[in-house]
């Protein structure tokens, strides 16, 4: 089968998309976030930016394909979470979310994109090296559930001063 690339909108989470939110997070991680934590996100955390993604073409798929989650600190975004439906990937869904938040930040004047990822995500991070981050550390024991580490990496939205 062919992977052809589905051409995304993307739009600001509201409540009533997380049903369909919290379904492909059950599906992408191994300790999802809650609705609550979802809701606070949407509805309290000011300095979160919450973000859905959907098919251009509402007769390839009408509902959420994706999502991403993302904190905004001073110059800096955060991305605390990417979601894409399972049976999605490999068809630029990620890759064009991730240039969303890209273009996003350079908008808003942000320097600097950070995240961490499991270091056995092996799609995750290359799917972020292609998009431009690079790895710079590591953090050791960082995901609870599994003790597994995690890879920090960042892009850098103008070039760094030496």
């Amino acid at each position: 089968m062919v992977n052809k690339r589905i051409e995304i909108e993307v739009e600001y989470m509201k409540a009533e998309h997380l049903p369909e939110v919290l379904e492909i997070e059950r599906e992408s991680f191994y300790a999802p976030w809650s609705k609550k934590a979802f809701l606070n996100e949407i509805n309290q955390n000011k300095l979160s930016i919450m973000l859905v993604a959907r098919a251009k073409d509402q007769e390839v798929f009408s509902g959420i394909l994706g999502y991403a989650c993302i904190w905004s600190v001073i110059d800096e975004f955060h991305i605390t979470n990417v979601a894409v439906m399972p049976e999605f990937r490999g068809k630029g869904i990620g890759e064009q979310l991730i240039g969303f938040i890209v273009t996003l930040a350079k908008e808003k004047g942000v320097n600097i994109l950070t995240l961490e990822v499991r270091q056995s995500n092996y799609g995750a991070i290359r799917l972020y090296c292609k998009t431009g981050f690079m790895p710079v550390r590591i953090r050791k024991r960082y995901y609870s559930d599994t003790d597994e580490d995690a890879m920090v990496m960042e892009l850098h939205t103008r070039s760094r001063k030496v």
